[in-house]
């Protein structure tokens, strides 16, 4: 444990508390010796400090949103972390709010370790907005989501405004 991580505040009546603050994601057994010295007498004890480990939850990088044209197919990149789980063990997950628009069926992850990629295949035809969520879970934390709004923007329209006819030769 850092010494960085040691706060020793007076509390009244000459007593002291000691805070200490473990280094991040360090947990284990260390040892603490305070020495006091006052009127030419230095009084030392040690106590035994024990850290316990913590599971922190996964993480899911993903953009905010995504705009396409009618018929795009975009991949979209993504990023998994988790300190205390091997990449490769969290399950992954996708679901979206609007099936109308992007079934569950036109989402798939691939890819390994920390980089993924989110393939999106909206139905033919269809123009709107969903909500995708990407869920990582690594089997001890409450599952972990972020959201995408996929934005299918409605195809162009062609309007011909004047069309004139000449004379061939």
């Amino acid at each position: 444990m850092p010494t960085s991580g040691l706060v020793v505040r007076p509390i009244g009546d000459g007593a002291f508390v000691a805070q200490l603050t473990p280094v991040a994601n360090g947990f284990g057994d260390s040892k603490l010796t305070l020495c006091v010295t006052g009127g030419g007498v230095t009084v030392e004890r040690t106590t035994q400090i024990t850290v316990r480990a913590v599971d922190d939850a996964p993480e899911i990088l993903a953009p905010e949103s995504v705009a396409l044209e009618m018929g795009d197919r975009p991949e979209v990149a993504l990023q998994i972390r988790d300190v205390d789980t091997a990449l490769d063990s969290l399950q992954l997950s996708v679901r979206t709010e609007n099936q109308a628009l992007v079934p569950v069926e036109g989402l798939e992850i691939s890819g390994e370790g920390a980089d993924r990629v989110l393939s999106i295949t909206p139905l033919a035809g269809a123009s709107g907005e969903a909500s995708i969520y990407l869920g990582v879970d690594d089997g001890v934390n409450a599952r972990v989501e972020a959201r995408l709004v996929v934005r299918v923007l409605p195809a162009p329209t062609l309007s011909i405004e004047r069309l004139e006819f000449g004379r061939l030769r």
